[in-house]
């Protein structure tokens, strides 16, 4: 699974060609945000500042993501939930915080984002955001 680094106007480019995509940024978290949001995009922020394993990450998914009444906390479930997440413009989630995260979770969160990301339904661009 590849994560180009990209600077700010690198992921303006990419937001306005339409592009999807997984990406890592280090520009503060609400620049991300606030690129996304000029560009008419959804906008999603995942923190799991302080969160360390697959319980917490799922808990932090379901309360940032605006997912389905069905969500499973589940691998299986946040695929599903993200493949519904789609926008006329596009999606946008900046993941912030996964420092701490144990380095499966955080490995097979990355390939969900990426799988995502690789899908025909609508643009989605997920950044792994540095501060």
């Amino acid at each position: 699974m590849s994560v180009a680094e990209v600077g700010p106007q690198g992921l303006a480019r990419a937001l306005d060609a339409g592009e999807s995509g997984l990406f890592r940024s280090r520009p503060p978290v609400r620049r991300l945000l606030r690129l996304g949001r000029d560009r008419g995009w959804r906008v999603l922020h995942l923190d799991t500042t302080g969160v360390t394993d697959k319980a917490g990450l799922l808990a932090a998914a379901e309360r940032d993501l605006e997912l389905p009444d069905w969500f499973g906390h589940n691998w299986d479930a946040l695929a599903d939930s993200l493949s519904d997440l789609v926008d006329d413009r596009g999606v946008l989630l900046v993941w912030s915080g996964d420092a701490e995260l144990d380095p499966d979770t955080r490995r097979t969160t990355r390939e969900i984002l990426a799988e995502r990301a690789g899908e025909a339904r609508g643009a989605f661009v997920a950044v792994l955001a540095s501060d």
